[in-house]
């Protein structure tokens, strides 16, 4: 465990309990405004990057696991082209937001493991699946309703995060 490897596993560990506090904070009101007004603003999702991006590099490094860096970076590129294709198949469906919000949370999927980066993307698409077939099924949406997808990522990055084992390569 990084806590156990003398000062600099201490300096990497508080970075990552740090990156945690703030994504669950700011991660909160990203969940909120997109369940309620249907929008993943800027101003709560953009701080995400610098907070995660710098304090996981820095947490991987000093805990010398340069390799989490590049799960972490597959992650956030996985996370981005499938989005991408998705908004482009669904004709604009999966928003702007989504998609601005998906490689920050396949970056921090990532940085466990290119498993916790799937699983992510896995837990997103069939979460929102079971909601959207659900509401449909009970008549409180129609196939031309907009559901929000940005809860869903969310929830997701917090299950693979805290579901999977650490461990895994």
């Amino acid at each position: 465990m990084w806590w156990q490897t003398g000062p600099s596993g201490q300096v990497a560990a508080s970075l990552v309990a740090l990156d945690a506090l703030a994504f669950l904070v700011l991660g909160a009101g990203l969940f909120w405004n997109d369940l309620t007004r249907h929008r993943l603003p800027r101003r709560l999702s953009r701080p995400l990057y610098p907070v995660l991006g710098v304090g996981l590099l820095l947490g991987a490094l000093l805990a010398g696991e340069p390799q989490r860096v590049a799960s972490g970076l597959f992650g956030a590129c996985l996370a981005w082209a499938v989005l991408a294709v998705s908004r482009r198949l669904s004709q604009g469906s999966v928003g702007r937001g989504d998609l601005f919000l998906a490689p920050v949370l396949g970056w921090t999927c990532g940085f466990l493991s290119v498993l916790h980066a799937v699983a992510q993307l896995a837990m997103t698409f069939f979460g929102a699946g079971i909601w959207a077939t659900t509401l449909l099924a009970t008549g409180r949406a129609q196939k031309s309703t907009h559901l929000p997808l940005g809860p869903w990522l969310l929830v997701a990055t917090v299950a693979a995060c805290v579901l999977l084992p650490s461990g895994v390569a």
